[in-house]
C-alpha cells in the first residue's frame, strides 16, 4: 500500500484453522496495496507477537478466532513491542462482545469489521482503521 508519501505496513493474522479467509482477504486488496500486506496464519499467540516485533505493522488485522486463545495477554504483548501499531478485528461476534472487545482495547487504536463483509467495506475498514481516506487508485 504504497502512494507517494503515503506507506502502509499491514500484517493480517489469521486462525491457522480458517487459512482461506486470509486468502479471500488478500485477493478483495487493491493490486497496489498488495506487496505492502502480509497475510499469515497462526494456531498460537507467541507467533503473532513474534512476527509483531520483526515486521512491527503500522496496521494489524486479527481474525477474532485468534482471541479463544487468551485475548488479554496476546493484544497486550502485541503493543508491548510495537506501541504504535494499529489494530482491526474481523470477527463475525454479537454487537454485544464487540463492545466488550473494544472496552478491553480501549487503550490500543482499535477499530471491527463484521463478518461477512464485502470488498469496499474491507478497504474502507483498512483505510479507516490506518487513518486515511482510500478512493479507488488514490489516498486522499
Amino acid at each position: 500500500m504504497v502512494v507517494d508519501a503515503i506507506k502502509v505496513k499491514c500484517a493480517i493474522a489469521i486462525d491457522s484453522s480458517n487459512p482461506c479467509i486470509g486468502e479471500i482477504i488478500r485477493e478483495m486488496l487493491p493490486a497496489e496495496w498488495q506487496p505492502h500486506v502480509t497475510v499469515s496464519s497462526y494456531s498460537q499467540w507467541t507467533d503473532v507477537i513474534e512476527m509483531v516485533r520483526n515486521a512491527l505493522p503500522a496496521l494489524l488485522v486479527i481474525h477474532t478466532n485468534l482471541f479463544l486463545l487468551s485475548p488479554k495477554d496476546g493484544i497486550e504483548h502485541c503493543a508491548a513491542v510495537s506501541s504504535n501499531t494499529r489494530y482491526l478485528f474481523l470477527t463475525a461476534w454479537s454487537e454485544e462482545h464487540i463492545d466488550d472487545l473494544l472496552k478491553f482495547c480501549e487503550p490500543f487504536h482499535a477499530s471491527v469489521l463484521r463478518m461477512p463483509f464485502n470488498r469496499a467495506q474491507l478497504i474502507a475498514a483498512l483505510a479507516g482503521a490506518y487513518g486515511v481516506h482510500y478512493v479507488e487508485d488514490s489516498w486522499l
